[in-house]
């Protein structure tokens, strides 16, 4: 890893930090003190890997090499876990656009079935997502390649979809201005 990279990747994890501190402050729930926000660690990730065993699940993301791909290609991501005590209730990561004017929100997953956070893992994952723009100056949010039964979910939410080819140069996404 060049020294770059290094000093970047290390700046960017600080700002992640603060990111998780604020939203944790922020969360409108009674219950907030048993939620906690991290990065994607390891024991996250093994945690996550029980995941691909539930017939409840409706991706089929690889977490451990996902996670491990944007750690290593882009130093400024956003990633998220999302914990109830020590049940993972949700993952996330992103990335900031090229000039940093937006944060794309690429894969995001609550655990199967029913856990803690059953129907707030999306809104917790979207307002870590807002307080990291914000830390960053970007001044929007894009959820991309949103599946088809989410975007009415997601525009309830006060995001806006559009509609491209589906292609990575037109993607289909949402977005929300910060």
């Amino acid at each position: 890893m060049q020294a770059s990279h290094k000093i970047a990747e290390e700046k960017y994890k600080q700002i992640r930090r603060i990111a998780y501190e604020i939203t944790e402050e922020e969360l409108p729930y009674q219950d907030k003190k048993s939620i906690s926000l991290t990065e994607i660690t390891n024991l996250a990730l093994v945690k996550a890997k029980v995941w691909s065993f539930s017939e409840h699940r409706r991706v089929d993301w690889d977490w451990s090499s996902g996670s491990n791909t944007y750690k290593k290609r882009y130093p400024n991501r956003f990633e998220l876990a999302v914990w109830y005590n020590n049940v993972l209730c949700g993952l996330s990561v992103g990335r900031p656009s090229f000039h940093g004017s937006r944060v794309r929100l690429d894969f995001i997953e609550r655990s199967p079935g029913i856990n803690p956070l059953t129907g707030r893992v999306t809104p917790i994952s979207t307002t870590a997502f807002e307080v990291y723009a914000r830390l960053i100056d970007a001044k929007q949010i894009r959820i991309m390649f949103p599946k088809p039964a989410l975007i009415e979910y997601y525009s309830s939410l006060e995001y806006t979809y559009i509609k491209g080819s589906g292609t990575d140069q037109k993607p289909n996404y949402l977005y929300k201005n910060i």
